[in-house]
């Protein structure tokens, strides 16, 4: 899980940690970095599209299964899918 605290938000420093993650994954010999966020999460899709991940899959429904039911998100966004997303290294 990677999370922001909001006073330290758009300063690069998730940025920075994916990328030196994704270099230490490249030098052991990784080809892909996979990362999964929620349907509702419009800035941790924005995030990890920048610097090239793709959508590989959306599990409809996963949200749903995990807490029972449907929970308010970002913007008021029902959580009902998981969405995956990879990197390729």
């Amino acid at each position: 899980m990677l999370d922001v605290l909001p006073q330290w938000q758009g300063l690069g420093a998730a940025r920075a940690l994916v990328a030196a993650v994704a270099e230490t994954a490249r030098a052991e010999g990784a080809e892909r970095l996979i990362v999964a966020t929620t349907n509702d999460d419009l800035p941790a899709l924005g995030f990890y599209r920048r610097p090239g991940f793709t959508i590989t899959g959306v599990l409809v429904g996963r949200v749903l299964e995990h807490h029972g039911g449907v929970e308010p998100g970002f913007a008021g966004i029902p959580v009902r899918d998981e969405i995956q997303m990879e990197l390729r290294l």
